[in-house]
């Protein structure tokens, strides 16, 4: 099986460890996840507040 991958990157206005942006960050995942996109990982920067956030698809899903 061939996968895809897209990575999203969160600055600090967007963390998704502030409660004011869960609401936001969670529709932007589920509407990544509504193009067949899977949430595999979340990976902090430790030397800024950017997360980068992993999600793959099986090739040729569209």
């Amino acid at each position: 099986m061939r996968w895809e991958y897209y990575v999203v990157t969160m600055g600090e206005e967007r963390l998704i460890t502030h409660n004011k942006d869960r609401d936001n960050v969670g529709r932007k995942i589920n509407e990544i996840g509504l193009e067949g996109w899977e949430l595999v990982s979340v990976v902090p920067d430790n030397n800024s507040n950017i997360q980068r956030l992993y999600f793959k698809r099986k090739k040729g899903w569209f």
